[in-house]
């Protein structure tokens, strides 16, 4: 019963996603990017599969991942060291390890831009763009980050001066680098006026491509910089996100770094760093557009035309 009543809770959040349109479109989005693989599936699973799921599945699940090998304690706050190593040692480091299931290696090969549309009656359009970008342990993160920054860092950066001040394009836009184990995205995503939809689209593009050949001041650069550090700083102020910091790095990185230790990875990143990380990120094949919205077929198509000029200029 207990089993049956969360198949229920599960299905409903499903549901609940289905009609949200930024939740469609950035789940469209991966399945554009990584198709037929796990990457690109809904975390959440479809109704069907959840509705299918019984105990054993269950148990084998659990089996099959939850190893002592696999998993990670995790404290922050106020704690005894002492107290919490017997605990430990009492608990857990006495369980046998067992082997226990890795991921599938993701397929991340792309030859030409991707688009893909969901129509769905809308009062506002929502899009996402990406171009495939780097793991958690690239070096070029850092930069990829300061870009994100310059980009969509605050209501003086590019994306939303451009798409929402000058032309009143967009409600919301952003930009960032979402890295993975073995590969990331470099997304931007705005909700727009139904009918702008194609300019907001050409418009973010040419900021990116601009970033590619224009300049970029010290000024806007240190400006970027100081966003990005005091956006963490704001961030790490409570207990769960400090944990979540160090969980992560813990997890999928081969270096933990205090904050500090980033921050100062972040002050070192020059303006022919972001310019050249730019300009290896912002290629037209490696870009997939994802569309939700009150659209006709026809608009993938002058989608395809807008990336195909905009390849050309890049």
């Amino acid at each position: 019963p207990e089993m049956e009543r969360e198949k229920g809770v599960i299905v409903e959040e499903i549901n609940m996603y289905k009609d949200s349109p930024r939740s469609i479109v950035g789940n469209l989005l991966e399945e554009t990017m990584w198709p037929n693989q796990p990457l690109g599936r809904d975390i959440a699973g479809q109704v069907g599969t959840v509705t299918k799921f019984n105990q054993a599945m269950f148990r084998s699940y659990l089996d099959r991942h939850y190893q002592t090998g696999n998993m990670i304690i995790g404290i922050s706050g106020k704690y005894d060291r002492t107290k919490l190593n017997k605990l430990v040692n009492k608990y857990w480091a006495k369980i046998p390890s067992k082997r226990f299931e890795g991921f599938s290696s993701v397929k991340n090969a792309q030859n030409a831009p991707r688009v893909a549309l969901f129509k769905k009656d809308t009062q506002q359009a929502h899009f996402n763009l990406a171009f495939k970008s780097f793991g958690f342990n690239d070096k070029r993160n850092t930069a990829a980050l300061v870009l994100s920054s310059i980009l969509s860092g605050g209501m003086s950066s590019r994306l939303f001066t451009e798409i929402r001040e000058k032309r009143g394009l967009a409600y919301y836009v952003r930009a960032g680098q979402n890295p993975y184990i073995d590969t990331g995205a470099f997304d931007v995503s705005a909700g727009v006026r139904v009918s702008h939809l194609e300019e907001a689209i050409k418009v973010t593009l040419e900021e990116l491509s601009k970033i590619v050949t224009g300049e970029i001041s010290q000024k806007e650069l240190q400006k970027a910089k100081e966003f990005l550090k005091g956006k963490t700083t704001l961030f790490l102020e409570d207990n769960q996100s400090r944990l979540d910091w160090y969980l992560e790095q813990t997890a999928f990185r081969k270096e933990v770094k205090t904050p500090a230790e980033a921050f100062a990875e972040i002050d070192k990143i020059t303006v022919a760093q972001v310019k050249k990380v730019a300009k290896e990120l912002f290629d037209a094949k490696k870009l997939s557009i994802a569309v939700v919205g009150p659209y006709k077929k026809a608009v993938e198509n002058k989608l395809f035309t807008i990336v195909n000029r905009w390849r050309k200029n890049v």
